[in-house]
């Protein structure tokens, strides 16, 4: 299942990409991360592996993520290696007169039998709701970024 959202940030792209590129800040802005992630380094790069705590289904799951491409300060994406289903999201940066369009794509995999056969018959509703929740983390973004916010570390 996968589902795209974009969003204006009245930022330059240079202070979106330092905020979203680093997966400490990732509980500032994306719905279900509870705590800061454990980053190894200061940086985020290819292969830069973190874990994090993540609420899906009522439990708090641990994720093993590695960022598995990026192109400063343009792109990032990033991979599940351990979790409760397969998941990719990337980050896309543009410059948008004076400000940052950021577009946000997420593909999940089932997590189940049943979940893959709920994607076959209710796929449009569910991307649907997949998207709503990009926007609310887009929303949540923007708010923090067009604040003041800094980035961690």
């Amino acid at each position: 299942m996968k589902a795209q959202v974009s969003a204006r940030i009245a930022r330059p792209v240079g202070d979106v990409w330092t905020f979203v590129a680093h997966p400490a800040n990732m509980q500032r802005w994306v719905s279900g991360v509870d705590e800061p992630p454990l980053v190894d380094g200061s940086e985020a790069s290819v292969g830069t592996r973190f874990r994090m705590n993540y609420r899906y289904g009522g439990r708090t799951h641990d994720v093993l993520a590695e960022v598995v491409a990026s192109d400063p300060p343009r792109k990032q994406t990033v991979r599940w290696i351990e979790g409760p289903f397969p998941f990719e999201g990337s980050v896309e940066l543009g410059g948008d007169d004076g400000g940052t369009m950021v577009t946000r794509t997420v593909s999940a995999g089932a997590d189940s039998r049943v979940t893959a056969i709920m994607f076959a018959v209710a796929g449009p509703l569910l991307r649907k709701l997949m998207g709503r929740q990009i926007r609310q983390d887009l929303d949540r973004l923007q708010a923090a970024l067009e604040s003041g916010a800094r980035a961690n570390p």
